[in-house]
Order: C-alpha cells, then sequence, then structure tokens
C-alpha cells in the first residue's frame, strides 16, 4: 500500500507541505522512512488539512510498536499500536492521519454554518436547504486494511521468523588445541524465545608421541547441536543465552605409521553458548558468540601397540562470529 501511494504522490498531489501537514516519522532502519511516509501521506490526503502528525515506531513484545500523535485544530488524538511488521504501522498511520483531516475538514463546514436558536449548546441539526433535506452526518471509521492491534490485547502472538546463516570461529575442543571450526547455522525467532541448529566441521589438530614426535593422531570433529534461546532485544540489538547439546564423530588418522588408519569415535558434549546480535539491514544479523562445552564422552585414540596418544578434554571453548539471512 505504502509502495503504492508513494509512487502516485507525485502525480496526485505533491509533497506533503502542500497539504498543510507536519509530519514526522522516526523508525528502525527495517521500517519505512520519513521521506517514503510522507509521499504516501500526501498522496492519502485530497485537500487543505493543517494537522500536525506525529509517529514514532521501536520493537516490542508483539513484533513492533507504534506511539502516534494527531492534532487537528483543538483536538488531540493520541494512539498506542501493535503489529508483526513495520510497514503495516506505516500504513495504519496513514489512515489514521488522513482520517483525522477528512474529520477536520468536516467539522470546520458544521461550524460555519448559521446554528439555530440564540443560547445554549450549539448542534449539528438536519437543514432545509431549496427544498433539499439534508442527511445527517456519517461518523468515518478507518478501514482495517491493516489489521492492526493496540497493545495488551489479549491473544496477541508474534509470528515466528527463520534465519539461515553461516558461523566460523577458532575451537579449543573437544581437544585443547587450537582449530578452525566452521558450519551452516539455522535459528527460529519467537517474541522472546529462540530455537537454533547448528552444523560445524572443525579442522584438524595433530598430538604427538613424546618419545616419537614422528608418530602421532590427527583429529577432525564433524557435529551437529540444537539450542534453547531466551532472548532479550532493545533497538536493533540482541542478547541470547543458549543451552543445548551437541552429538558427532571424532574422526582419527594415524600420522607417520605405516598403516595410516581413519578410525570414528562418537562424541557428545552439553552446551552453553551467550551470544549477542546486531541487525545491519531489515534482514541481515551479525553476531558473535562463545561456546562453553562439557564433554559427555571422552573416545582414546591408541596409535598401533604404544597405547592412548590423545583423548578428548572434558571441557572445551569454541568462539565464533555469524552472519544471518533472515527468509521468512
Amino acid at each position: 500500500m505504502l509502495g503504492l501511494l508513494s509512487a502516485l504522490a507525485p502525480l496526485l498531489t505533491g509533497p506533503p507541505v502542500d497539504a498543510g501537514v507536519s509530519w514526522r516519522w522516526q523508525a528502525p532502519v527495517e521500517c519505512p522512512d520519513e521521506a517514503m511516509t510522507g509521499r504516501a501521506l500526501a498522496a492519502a490526503i485530497t485537500g487543505a488539512c493543517a494537522a500536525r502528525a506525529e509517529g514514532a515506531v521501536s520493537r516490542s513484545a508483539e513484533g513492533w510498536r507504534l506511539d502516534l500523535k494527531v492534532i487537528v485544530g483543538d483536538e488531540l488524538d493520541q494512539r498506542t499500536l501493535s503489529a508483526t511488521t513495520c510497514s503495516a504501522l506505516a500504513d495504519a498511520a496513514i489512515v489514521i492521519v488522513t482520517v483525522a483531516c477528512e474529520e477536520g475538514e468536516r467539522q470546520d463546514a458544521v461550524d460555519e454554518r448559521p446554528q439555530e436558536g440564540p443560547e445554549g449548546p450549539q448542534e449539528v441539526q438536519q437543514e432545509v436547504q431549496e427544498g433539499q433535506r439534508v442527511a445527517p452526518r456519517e461518523p468515518v471509521v478507518a478501514p482495517p486494511a491493516t489489521a492492526p492491534r493496540v497493545s495488551g490485547a489479549a491473544g496477541a502472538r508474534a509470528r515466528a521468523q527463520l534465519g539461515l546463516g553461516l558461523a566460523g570461529g577458532v575451537a579449543w575442543a573437544p581437544t585443547l588445541a587450537a582449530a578452525g571450526a566452521v558450519g551452516p547455522i539455522a535459528r527460529v525467532d519467537w517474541r522472546r524465545l529462540a530455537l537454533v541448529g547448528t552444523v560445524r566441521y572443525t579442522s584438524a589438530r595433530t598430538s604427538r608421541l613424546a618419545e616419537m614426535p614422528a608418530l602421532g593422531v590427527a583429529q577432525r570433529l564433524i557435529s551437529a547441536g540444537v539450542g534453547l534461546c531466551p532472548v532479550w532485544r532493545r533497538g536493533r540489538g540482541r542478547v541470547a543465552i543458549c543451552g543445548g547439546g551437541e552429538v558427532g564423530a571424532l574422526l582419527g588418522t594415524g600420522v607417520g605409521a605405516p598403516t595410516n588408519l581413519t578410525r570414528a569415535r562418537p562424541w557428545a558434549a552439553l552446551v552453553l553458548s551467550p551470544a549477542i546480535g546486531w541487525s545491519l539491514r531489515r534482514r541481515v544479523e551479525l553476531g558473535v558468540g562463545a561456546d562453553l562445552l562439557v564433554s559427555l564422552s571422552r573416545p582414546v585414540f591408541a596409535l598401533e601397540d604404544r597405547g592412548p596418544v590423545t583423548s578428548v578434554s572434558p571441557w572445551g571453548v569454541r568462539l565464533h562470529t555469524t552472519l544471518l539471512f533472515r527468509v521468512l
């Protein structure tokens, strides 16, 4: 709706100042900006309107919140609306300001008509002009095109959002030797909760025999994890603490031995993951976080008849950066 009105604005009415409306609009970068909403308002108002309107959009538990103030003449209208999308609130604001202007024009016309009776309250009455009976004015009701919800309405729920991205960083797990870790990530967001799924490949690190450094075992990890996260939001920022688990296969390959066999061992761990994120654009988020791992299984790799060469550490740490794209 906003896009159509904005495109037609120059052809219909010109800039908002021509209609006499003082328009102020503050919203995050994910939302329609002041120029776009101003053009849409100019397209919607068909006549002169001496009004002042101010709107401020922010994130809320329901998704988005709009605090709107409209002043037409001596009338002040203040409202708080909420919706799952920013564009829905922008459309609702345009409708409310347009209806307020139409109401003001109708009221001015009524006030200019001669009133019956010398004293007492002035009421809008039915009049007869040139033999024609004028019907009483019907109240104007804003169309429910965008279905905005008033804050605190029972049953208000935010729609789940799906994001896909890539996480990469450095890991000191499952052994305490540093290695690279990279893999895809998927996240489903609700109002104050998120569900995160990851698949990760941790590059090889080699442990060698102290008495024979030419011999050793190179280990790689392929794992998948899931976590449930309470989320706190402020503006474009986001803080989450996820708790969950991770399972996978630890692959060990002999180094320097006559037969360099690769063997797989099951691996599992509990994971606690604090993270912060920042919305760069409407659908793009950059985040950083840490994974604290507690090993539930500690497989051991031995090299031929020389006994154990390496084993999993009881705990580990991963530091990572995440780039996430919201697709729904």
